[in-house]
């Protein structure tokens, strides 16, 4: 065990050296070539253990992100890129590792909805098939579904992989370490001058390491959740306590940059997923009721009314502008939200048009709704998803169940964590594509897996069996 904790650290350390570096390259625009390196890398840890090929995984995905417009080749209609390759290895090496491992995999209570989520996702790349033989189109089905295999597979693979006792340590120190490295990353890019990104009515955002503050802004949220969380882990911890102060403060400034990230993101979604978390997290763990109660509705109200956030972060207001002067409808796209209210219109319209067989099963073809919801019922049909929300709802009273019936207090913290996040996972899905977000999927599944490896009752790790 401490071998392995040791292992994390070095390796932690060996990232930041890393870091240092990467901001002379990004100066000489090879990120690609940095990110080329990192993937390899990942594969060279795969080959040697799947142990640290996982725990790699974690902390190299930001730095493989940067590769978003690194395209490698294309043929016809396909272009690959170093994410969509990756999303493809992933899943690969997941079936090589069961393939290669004497355990039986085995389907049980805890990951039947994940399974068969999995199946209906398959059958929808069937009928991509039985549709079209065109290339592009197979293509575009295929990298849907490996994305989303990427955290499902993880999910499905935690189990096998961390099965010794401890190792829920273990992994909860990697996913802190690693959460951070999306935020090292963006303050070195906000502090030398990073990415901005201008969208409609000129409203810029920053989006550090990516091409869209949307992925800032998630991993901001992953940095954030998971700052927030392991400060409370370090209440448990045995260390010494100028130690655990020193941890306890950087765990405080990582929070605060990733609210700060948050805020320049200006993505409004994660404005109120973030509300929702901290109201959940001090009512919940602190069980601070009357707080809540006073705080919330000032700090709702001072939004409402303070102008330099409505403006800032309102974009309707900038479209009310630009209709003024210009005239021009399509100027109002964006006002009261209307640019999401007018993709799902459109989206239920397609779904009213379906045959019944589509209605049930669906196309096959996803739909820019920049709405998970209506995203899979288009590509699965109704049945794909009720399917969706049964194995939300199973994994919520899986968690809910786990934290009633433990006597461990760090158990209860845990699985609190992992009931908001998958109440704020639901909330995200409303205006965007969190299922199929990779470095995202890959985060929330892994703790969703580690929180349903712990034993209910009052025992530290609960690992998976090997099949007799």
């Amino acid at each position: 065990m401490e071998t392995n904790l040791l292992n994390i650290k070095k390796l932690f350390f060996i990232f930041v050296i890393m870091l240092v570096g990467l901001w002379a390259v990004i100066n000489l625009e090879i990120t690609g070539i940095v990110s080329l390196i990192a993937f390899f890398a990942l594969l060279f840890l795969f080959t040697r253990n799947y142990r640290s090929g996982f725990i790699a995984l974690l902390f190299l995905k930001p730095i493989i992100d940067l590769a978003w417009d690194t395209q490698l080749f294309s043929f016809g209609s396909i272009s690959l890129n170093l994410l969509k390759i990756t999303g493809f290895i992933i899943p690969f090496l997941c079936l090589v590792y069961f393939a290669m491992t004497p355990k039986i995999f085995k389907v049980n209570s805890r990951n039947s909805g994940v399974l068969l989520f999995i199946f209906i996702n398959l059958i929808s790349i069937f009928i991509i098939f039985l549709d079209s033989f065109a290339l592009g189109n197979v293509f575009g089905g295929l990298t849907y579904f490996f994305k989303l295999l990427n955290g499902f597979f993880i999910f499905l693979a935690l189990p096998f992989v961390f099965d010794r006792e401890g190792d829920d340590v273990l992994i909860i120190k990697t996913l802190f370490y690693s959460a951070i490295t999306p935020t090292i990353l963006s303050i070195f890019l906000f502090v030398f001058g990073g990415y901005n990104v201008t969208i409609g009515q000129d409203v810029e955002r920053f989006a550090g390491i990516y091409h869209d503050a949307g992925g800032l802004s998630i991993n901001a949220f992953i940095g954030f959740t998971v700052s927030v969380f392991y400060l409370q882990f370090l209440n448990y911890d045995r260390g010494g306590q100028e130690k655990i102060f020193f941890k306890k403060l950087f765990a405080l400034l990582l929070i605060a940059a990733n609210l700060l990230f948050l805020y320049l993101a200006l993505t409004r979604i994660m404005y109120l997923v973030v509300f929702v978390f901290g109201v959940m997290w001090v009512i919940f763990y602190y069980r601070k009721y009357l707080l809540v109660l006073i705080v919330a509705p000032l700090l709702v109200l001072w939004i409402i009314n303070n102008e330099d956030f409505r403006q800032r972060s309102w974009k309707e207001f900038r479209a009310i502008e630009e209709y003024e002067r210009s005239g021009k409808q399509d100027k109002l796209f964006r006002f009261a939200g209307g640019g999401r209210i007018y993709m799902w219109q459109d989206a239920f319209d397609v779904i009213d048009n379906m045959d019944i067989n589509q209605k049930l099963f669906g196309t096959g073809y996803g739909i820019a709704a920049h709405n998970e919801y209506i995203d899979i019922i288009v590509r699965t049909g109704f049945i794909g998803f009720v399917i969706f929300l049964i194995m939300l709802a199973r994994l919520f009273f899986q968690l809910v169940n786990n934290r009633s019936t433990t006597l461990n207090p760090h158990f209860k913290s845990l699985n609190l964590f992992a009931v908001i996040l998958l109440l704020c996972f639901c909330i995200m899905s409303m205006t965007g594509y969190t299922v199929s977000q990779t470095t995202f999927g890959i985060y929330i599944w892994s703790i969703l897996s580690i929180c349903l490896l712990f034993d209910s009752r009052n025992i530290s790790f609960n690992p998976v069996k090997p099949a007799s």
